[in-house]
């Protein structure tokens, strides 16, 4: 069988062409839930000479991946699932996903049942095995590795351990977002925005020295949504264009100034924005973007939140914004043989001004970046790093310009936190003394007791 083509990551069929190029479909349901490999296709449709075009799943997360792919050495067909439930009793639930309940079995459970799954096997623990896994140095590649099958159990038990809580925030941002679209008010937006891949100029017929021409063009798209007058949720597509190809946080800073400045005249009632971002360390997620979220509405006249996806778990619709945007214009630029070539980043804005309708488009010029860059390195030279960014994906500024962190969106126990130098270090809400119960403490709570005043 020979592949055929690609498709997006989100079909839901899969395609089978018979010699007579009569289309038949095969249900994804037919496919093994956890793999995409073609031998797991419902037999019945697999005949000597059927050509097949499956899809593509490319950009996964490497968390699951590599669990999956570890458990795919395992004997039987063992899914992800099934050894998070050997370590958490309910996978759905946060406490015993994050913290563990006392009723969890925890990862002891999980390494007996690993040990007793290759005793069946009547396979030791010195034998080895090899699995793959999605390693990165300079680049990012698969490779077979060989362990023992001690150490196999192991390396698979803390993969596993560190799953449960990604697994959960992953799949409670991601639910947390589709409620935040459908509970939005009419003077509120939900905006998302990602940097999309730098836009290579084509060029067809092209001379050999054109091969080492490196021009490029940013895109950064953003989709809105918010709520019309009829209470239906709507979105707006747009996307900056720039000849800046620095993908900084001073960037999405003068990004955000052009795209705000078009919803206000847009939307004159729009006093909040939801943010919605990957964790980019370089774009989003550090202290630059911190403090200029902090002074949100003192710079925009506009309140703010900024929420984000779970690490490798940031795929969304501007990823079909600058998709669409990066392929018609490849298609025209190929198209065009001895005029109108697309060569530079205003000439790929005013084509796509003219050709894709459905999209609001703006041109960023890299000297307007660099006015803004000036101002903002003044605040960012007085501003620090929040404890534990990594780990926590909702920030919401303060009146004072501090920020209530949270753990995962919609979180009832923040601590607030000083992104500013000079201000107080950061506090657990609620700083008095006031006596507690036992039965209110909780795995993952901490407690602080105060003896002799100390």
């Amino acid at each position: 069988m020979a592949l055929l083509g690609k498709c997006q990551k989100d079909s839901t069929k899969v395609k089978v062409f018979e010699p007579t190029w009569q289309l038949e479909t095969v249900r994804r349901k037919k496919v093994d839930r956890e793999s995409t490999i073609v031998v797991h296709l419902n037999v019945t449709v697999i005949e000597s000479n059927t050509v097949m075009a499956l899809c593509e799943i490319v950009c996964v997360c490497v968390t699951h991946q590599n669990v999956k792919l570890m458990a795919a050495a395992l004997p039987g067909k063992v899914t992800y699932h099934d050894l998070m439930h050997q370590v958490a009793c309910n996978e759905e639930s946060k406490l015993c996903m994050l913290h563990r309940c006392p009723q969890c079995p925890g990862t002891d459970a999980l390494t007996t049942y690993l040990e007793s799954l290759f005793d069946e096997c009547d396979l030791t623990a010195d034998e080895s095995l090899t699995f793959k896994q999605w390693v990165s140095t300079d680049h990012t590649t698969i490779q077979a590795i060989t362990l023992s099958l001690h150490e196999f159990i192991e390396l698979l038990v803390k993969k596993v351990d560190d799953l449960t809580a990604h697994h959960n925030i992953a799949k409670h941002q991601s639910k947390f977002m589709t409620d935040l679209k459908s509970q939005l008010s009419h003077n509120e937006m939900l905006l998302i925005l990602d940097f999309a891949e730098n836009y290579s100029f084509v060029v067809q017929d092209a001379a050999q020295g054109f091969h080492w021409n490196n021009s490029q063009a940013t895109l950064h798209p953003f989709v809105g949504y918010f709520k019309n007058a009829e209470n239906e949720v709507e979105h707006i597509s747009m996307c900056v264009i720039s000849n800046c190809l620095q993908h900084a946080t001073v960037t999405v800073y003068k990004f955000q100034t052009t795209i705000l400045a078009f919803l206000k005249e847009k939307f004159p009632s729009l006093n909040k924005v939801y943010y919605f971002s990957d964790g980019a360390a370089s774009q989003y997620k550090n202290y630059k973007n911190f403090c200029n979220l902090a002074f949100h509405k003192a710079d925009f006249g506009i309140e703010a939140e900024w929420h984000f996806f779970a690490t490798s778990h940031g795929k969304n619709a501007c990823d079909g914004v600058g998709g669409t945007v990066k392929r018609e214009a490849a298609k025209a630029s190929l198209q065009a043989a001895t005029g109108g070539h697309i060569l530079t980043p205003e000439d790929l804005f005013e084509w796509a001004k003219r050709h894709i309708m459905n999209v609001q488009f703006f041109f960023v010029d890299k000297s307007e970046v660099l006015t803004v860059e000036g101002k903002l390195n003044e605040r960012f030279a007085q501003s620090q790093t929040i404890p534990g960014t990594r780990s926590h994906h909702c920030f919401i500024p303060t009146p004072d310009k501090k920020l209530s962190v949270y753990r995962v969106s919609g979180d009832e126990s923040p601590f607030f936190a000083n992104v500013i130098l000079g201000g107080e270090d950061p506090e657990e809400e609620g700083d008095s003394a006031a006596p507690i119960e036992i039965s209110d403490c909780q795995p993952g709570r901490y407690v602080a007791c105060v003896y002799d005043d100390k």
